[in-house]
């Protein structure tokens, strides 16, 4: 395969990932119309982010497998190098995200009622850009803390 070839192939493989990213967030996160932005956009980065970790784990057996072709001895932990370390830090990451994910959850569930109209204009203005994110949850919890805006 020549390097145009590999260049459309490799294009082809990202719009893919792209698009499967996309889907696996709609699927985790539902069409639920009070769902935040800022959930959704969560649950985009942890599908991207779970892709490139299989992505290493991949990696990580290619190598494996390779390894023992040519030298007919079980890999050493330099086999895997950096698709290990690159794994490593990736789940970390995703750790992360699902953590402030199931907190922005968790807060969600406690809404209702009035606080949920609340959320919604909230979640409107965020996604309008009429409100920072760091806007955005501090009016949230003090809207959960008090029933109010309150600023």
């Amino acid at each position: 395969m020549g390097i145009i070839g590999k260049m459309l192939h490799n294009s082809i493989d990202f719009g893919g990932r792209v698009a499967d990213a996309v889907g696996d967030a709609f699927n985790r996160t539902g069409e639920d119309i009070g769902e935040s932005a800022a959930q959704a956009a969560l649950a985009m980065k942890i599908s991207v982010v779970d892709n490139e970790i299989k992505e290493c784990y991949e990696e990580i057996g290619r190598r494996i497998v390779l390894h023992i072709r040519q030298t007919r001895s079980s890999p050493t932990m330099e086999v895997f190098g950096e698709p290990l370390r690159a794994a490593m830090a990736k789940i970390v990451y995703k750790e992360q995200l699902e953590s402030e994910l199931a907190e922005r959850e968790r807060l969600d569930a406690l809404l209702s009622g009035p606080l949920r109209d609340m959320k919604l204009q909230l979640d409107r203005a965020l996604a309008s850009g009429v409100i920072t994110q760091q806007e955005y949850d501090t009016k949230l919890l003090n809207a959960a803390r008090t029933g109010s805006f309150g600023g």
